[in-house]
């Protein structure tokens, strides 16, 4: 896309339904501003519109019913952004005339998806329960080849929602959960692909000629010394051994849940200890709108230094329009390493412990260890495990 200094001025432009009825006519001169905001995780995304409610125009709209909003350039066209639903009212007069606000959610956070449920699966893979869950809410599932595959076994869901319940899985292994225009979208952080869709995004190159705003923050956050992820034995009701992950000089991250086997254990350990350390540089870029920006996809960012420049992971992206003008607000980070898929040898749920292994991360990536110190391969993984 055509930098500020390449181009003459452009001309904000957008369309608005509310319920499939387009509103844009009566909505436009009465718009104070507009803004949404896409963000990478299962947080929900959000619109909001300010409007001059002073001749009541404009119906106030029930709550639940659907907003569909596409935004971008008149020389270029318009972007679709994702499916909302009115969640929010308010109007009145604080002192600058009567306005009225409209907040939408995602509509697809809105319905039994956040309802608590008490149920068991026997799901194989990861993307087994992913599909289960998404077909009892009526959603696609769309799963991340290297994740699907993942073995699992045997789920308890006690007074938990569904998002939770798919949350509790999913963030362990770095990835992330994303609910979206009827869909449940599961990646990897960092991986280039749309978390609304599930489907790989173009790069998107910025000059520093076309930064309004920009900001880095560095940390300087040590990675986590080991990872722990404990495997529970069904059958006995004990923990069994213990998995180890990562060689950094800061504390002990613990995963949360437990691995009813070795190469689960090892994708939540590898996941864990890059969560722990990948978090140290943010960026905060304010740019003349660009619709084109998604959270999950890649910013490539080019002349701001040699600290700068480069590849940077969208977290989330609000485009706003208002008096000031269409502006997009971008957070990233800097994107994490490649890990290693997780492989399909696995112990059953409740198999025998496997003492005298643990997972280290290497420079040839995360590696089931040995007692001897050496390598066990896929095949070495599985007979240790009893599978």
């Amino acid at each position: 896309m055509p930098g500020p200094l390449d181009r003459p001025r452009w001309t904000p432009d957008w369309r608005l339904s509310v319920s499939g009825q387009d509103i844009t006519p009566r909505v436009r001169p009465v718009l104070f501003s507009l803004s949404v905001t896409d963000n990478l995780q299962a947080d929900s995304d959000e619109l909001d519109l300010r409007l001059d409610w002073r001749d009541r125009a404009i119906a106030v709209p029930r709550r639940g019913a659907s907003l569909a909003l596409a935004i971008g350039w008149r020389e270029t066209g318009l972007v679709d952004m994702p499916a909302f639903t009115v969640d929010e009212v308010q109007y009145g007069n604080q002192g600058q005339g009567l306005t009225m606000t409209i907040r939408g959610r995602a509509a697809d956070l809105r319905g039994p998806l956040r309802a608590p449920r008490s149920r068991s699966f026997g799901a194989a893979t990861l993307g087994d329960l992913v599909h289960r869950i998404a077909a009892d809410n009526g959603l696609t599932a769309v799963v991340a080849p290297d994740l699907a595959g993942l073995t699992i076994g045997h789920v308890d869901q006690a007074a938990e929602s569904d998002l939770h319940l798919i949350a509790r899985h999913v963030r362990p292994l770095g990835a992330a959960l994303k609910v979206a225009d009827g869909r449940l979208v599961v990646t990897r952080v960092g991986a280039g692909i749309s978390a609304g869709t599930g489907r790989p995004l173009d790069g998107e190159t910025v000059r520093h000629d076309e930064a309004l705003t920009w900001w880095v923050t560095a940390q300087d956050r040590a990675g986590a010394s080991s990872v722990a992820a404990p495997r529970h034995d069904l059958d006995a009701g004990v923990t069994t051994w213990e998995v180890v992950a990562g060689d950094g000089d800061g504390p002990p991250v613990e995963v949360r849940y437990g691995a009813p086997g070795p190469a689960q254990a090892q994708a939540r350990a590898a996941g864990t200890a890059q969560d722990a350390g990948r978090r140290k540089e943010t960026l905060r870029l304010t740019l003349e709108g660009r619709p084109a920006l998604m959270a999950g996809g890649d910013l490539i960012l080019e002349g701001f230094g040699d600290e700068t420049d480069g590849r940077w992971a969208i977290q989330s992206v609000t485009h706003r329009l208002d008096v000031s003008g269409f502006r997009s607000e971008v957070e990233a980070e800097t994107p994490p390493p490649a890990t290693a898929a997780a492989g399909s040898a696995t112990a059953a749920p409740g198999a025998a412990a496997v003492p005298g292994w643990r997972v280290v991360e290497t420079e040839d990536g995360v590696q089931v260890i040995g007692l001897d110190g050496s390598p066990l391969d896929a095949a070495a993984t599985a007979e240790a495990a009893g599978a």
